[in-house]
C-alpha cells in the first residue's frame, strides 16, 4: 500500500529481518533480491521532479549531484553528511540575501550613490575654485575631469560588476582608476609648480 501505516509496517519487517530473522531471508536467491532492489530503486525515483529538473535552481542541482556522486563513489553516510552541510550553507546564503534585500531596497541605494557622487563632485569643484592656497586663475579646475572619471568608474564597477564590497581593493586593483589617480596627481602637481614658479 501507499499509506504511512504500510510504510511503517514494511520498516518494522525489514528491521526484524536485519536484526534477527535473517535466516528466513537467507535462502532467497541473490538474483531475486537484486530484482527487488531494482524495483524499489525505480519506485523511489520522483518522476514528476525529473520532468521539472530544468526549472530547479542550479545550487540545488549541484547539492543533489554531489550527494549522488558521493553515495556512489564513497559511502552513504559521507554523502548524507556533506549533502546536509552543503544544503545548509546554500540555505544560509539564500536567507542572507533575502534579509539584505528586505533591509535596503536597490532603488534607495542607487539614490544614495547618486547623491554621494554629486556631493563629491561639487565638493571637488568648489574646493578648486575657493581654496585660498590654490592658484587664483582656477587652473586647479584641470583636475576635475579626472575626479569625475574616478567617481563614474567606481559607480560603474559597483553597479555592473558587483565590486563594491571592498572599495580599497577596487582602487588598488582597477588599472583605469589607478591611471586616473596618477593623472590627477600629475596635473595637480603641474598646476601647483606652475603657480609657485
Amino acid at each position: 500500500g501507499r499509506t504511512p501505516v504500510s510504510g511503517a509496517l514494511r520498516s518494522i519487517v525489514l528491521l526484524a529481518l536485519v536484526l534477527g530473522l535473517g535466516q528466513i531471508a537467507e535462502p532467497i536467491p541473490h538474483a531475486v533480491l537484486a530484482g527487488i532492489l531494482i524495483k524499489v530503486g525505480w519506485d523511489i525515483i520522483d518522476w514528476r521532479f525529473v520532468t521539472r529538473v530544468r526549472h530547479v535552481p542550479r545550487e540545488y542541482l549541484m547539492v543533489m549531484l554531489m550527494t549522488l556522486l558521493l553515495t556512489v563513489f564513497v559511502d552513504l553516510v559521507t554523502a548524507v553528511a556533506l549533502g546536509l552541510i552543503a544544503s545548509a550553507v546554500m540555505r544560509a546564503r539564500q536567507s542572507e540575501q533575502l534579509e539584505l534585500d528586505s533591509v535596503v531596497s536597490v532603488p534607495l541605494l542607487d539614490q544614495f550613490i547618486g547623491i554621494s557622487a554629486t556631493a563629491a563632485l561639487l565638493t571637488n569643484v568648489l574646493y578648486t575654485f575657493t581654496a585660498p592656497n590654490l592658484p587664483d586663475d582656477h587652473s586647479m579646475m584641470l583636475t576635475a575631469p579626472f575626479a569625475v572619471y574616478i567617481i563614474f568608474r567606481y559607480i560603474y564597477l559597483v553597479q555592473r560588476r558587483g565590486l563594491g564590497e571592498s572599495p580599497e581593493e577596487v582602487f588598488t586593483s582597477d588599472l583605469p582608476i589607478i591611471a586616473a589617480v596618477a593623472l590627477w596627481l600629475l596635473t595637480a602637481l603641474a598646476v601647483l609648480l606652475r603657480a609657485a614658479g
